[in-house]
């Protein structure tokens, strides 16, 4: 009798050790995993809802596409995503926005007096529902990388909304983040708590909005910006 008590304590101190995840346990970069991602793109990918179904290597791997801006994730930690956007010329959601083929970004256009217009907007939605399981996770905003360009007199903000619903959106208050020129970062979740607002939602609108200089003669311009979440359970 004590021998059957020792093997079943024996086996359940297996079952629970199988149970736990190392830290140390590298991730499967290969392992396919059946829900949609994104593939790796350049910087002149369309909007997120470009996605594939296909394997995360692309994004949760050792390293990712761009050298200098990797993602790491192992299978203690949430899934990771990156979303690149360059605003292109047939990009249809740039408002009182032109693309300029020199910096390969948008600026704002020129009114019929050679001006340029005093505001433009560029906004992009993002559905997380795309790539995280809306049943089990939400969707942590991580992280936004950006490069601009803002000469003297003129200005770029980013207004971040989210929602739990893409309708829910548009009533969404803004939190206003104000660009710097070059290469700059937002720490999405922080600044989304400043607001007193939702942090967590499935759909994360981003709208950069360009301002001229008082003369209308200089424009900011938007070249790029990266996205990063992670897909957190809610378990």
């Amino acid at each position: 009798m004590i021998r059957h008590s020792s093997l079943a304590l024996l086996v359940l101190t297996l079952s629970l050790g199988a149970i736990g995840c190392s830290q140390e346990a590298p991730a499967d970069a290969s392992a396919p995993d059946a829900r949609p991602t994104r593939d790796a793109a350049p910087f002149d990918a369309g909007p997120i809802d470009a996605f594939v179904s296909g394997p995360l290597d692309a994004f949760c791997g050792p390293t990712e596409p761009d050298p200098d801006r990797t993602v790491t994730c192992s299978p203690c930690e949430p899934r990771c995503y990156l979303t690149r956007e360059q605003p292109g010329p047939d990009d249809p959601a740039g408002d009182g926005l032109e693309h300029d083929l020199l910096v390969n970004g948008v600026r704002l256009s020129r009114g019929s007096d050679g001006r340029y217009v005093a505001e433009g907007r560029h906004e992009r939605v993002y559905d997380a529902t795309l790539s995280c399981d809306a049943l089990t996770e939400l969707p942590g905003w991580d992280r936004l990388d950006y490069d601009v360009e803002i000469p003297p007199g003129t200005t770029l903000d980013f207004e971040l909304r989210v929602a739990s619903t893409l309708a829910a959106l548009g009533s969404a208050s803004p939190v206003i983040v104000h660009a710097s020129t070059g290469h700059g970062t937002i720490d999405v979740t922080a600044a989304l708590l400043t607001s007193g607002g939702p942090t967590a939602g499935m759909f994360l609108s981003i709208t950069a909005v360009l301002h001229a200089s008082a003369d209308r003669s200089l424009t900011p311009v938007l070249v790029r910006y990266d996205l990063r979440y992670t897909c957190d359970p809610t378990f």
